[in-house]
């Protein structure tokens, strides 16, 4: 059943990607393919501008809530990730 709810929520491959390799729980190196250096750096770069988002959205209101804006609006899990600043 987790399985099932996973599949049905927004996701962006590349974020959870990072995630689970920060997690230790994906190595690059065990995929069934190779990501070229363009590919790392863009999941690199993504997933520390949200970082950075939030971390600032802690202490700075007018980042809060632009994160909050962004997170209502379409997009990847990504999104989703700036309404979880609190």
């Amino acid at each position: 059943m987790e399985r099932l709810v996973e599949m049905l929520a927004p996701l962006d491959v590349d974020l959870t990607v990072a995630l689970s390799a920060r997690a230790g729980m994906l190595k690059f190196d065990e995929l069934p393919f190779p990501l070229t250096e363009a590919e790392r750096l863009r999941i690199a770069a993504k997933s520390a501008a949200i970082w950075s988002l939030r971390q600032n959205a802690r202490t700075h209101e007018p980042v809060a809530a632009l994160c909050g804006a962004e997170a209502t609006r379409p997009g990847g899990a990504g999104r989703l990730l700036l309404d979880q600043v609190r």
